[in-house]
C-alpha cells in the first residue's frame, strides 16, 4: 500500500507499506463533518472457510504527512486501541449517521462462544454490540453484551439499531 501526495502536480511517495495478501482493497470516506478524509484499508485472509474468518478493515487517517491508525477510547477499559473492524458470518459491522448528524458512527456486531462449557453438547454464546462514536476529539467504543445467537445473512444484515449501546 502507497500512500501519495499531490501538491502543485507533483506526486510523491508519503509512506509504503508491503502486505502478502492476494485481495486488498482501500476506500476513502468522511467520518466526520472536517475536511480530513479516514482510509480503509481491507485485507482479505480468509480462506473462504469458516465463520470466524472474513476481510479486515484497517482505518488510517493522514497527519502531518504520516499514516496513523485511527485510534478510539474504550469505555470499559479506558485504554486506546487502533480502530480494525471484521466482515465474517459472525461479524459485521457498518457506518451509520449518528444523531446530531455531524459525524458518523460505527455499529458492530459479533458472536463467540462465551468459554465456558457446561457440558459437550451446550455451548453457550455471547453477542457483542459495539457502538464506536466520535465526540468531537475522539473515538469511543461503548459495548453492550448479551447471551444469543447471531449469524449473519448479507452484506447489510444488522441486528435492530435498538440492540446497539447509547453512545452517550
Amino acid at each position: 500500500m502507497r500512500i501519495i501526495s499531490k501538491r502543485k502536480d507533483v506526486f510523491r511517495i508519503v509512506e509504503s507499506h508491503t502486505y502478502e495478501v492476494s485481495v486488498a482493497w482501500l476506500e476513502e470516506v468522511r467520518l466526520s463533518d472536517s475536511d480530513t478524509p479516514t482510509y480503509l484499508f481491507t485485507l482479505d485472509k480468509s480462506t473462504g472457510m469458516g465463520s470466524f474468518t472474513g476481510p479486515i478493515t484497517y482505518f488510517y487517517k493522514v497527519a502531518d504527512g504520516k499514516i496513523k491508525p485511527v485510534e478510539y477510547l474504550n469505555n470499559n477499559t479506558k485504554k486506546k486501541e487502533k480502530m480494525i473492524l471484521m466482515r465474517s458470518l459472525k461479524t459485521a459491522w457498518k457506518l451509520t449517521t449518528s444523531k446530531d448528524g455531524k459525524s458518523k458512527e460505527i455499529l458492530d456486531v459479533s458472536c463467540r462462544p462465551d468459554g465456558v462449557v457446561k457440558s459437550k453438547d451446550d455451548d453457550i454464546f455471547l453477542i457483542y454490540y459495539d457502538r464506536f462514536h466520535f465526540n468531537g476529539k475522539e473515538w469511543v467504543k461503548f459495548e453492550r453484551v448479551e447471551k444469543g445467537y447471531w449469524e449473519s445473512e448479507g452484506e447489510d444484515d444488522m441486528p435492530l439499531l435498538s440492540k446497539f449501546p447509547a453512545d452517550l
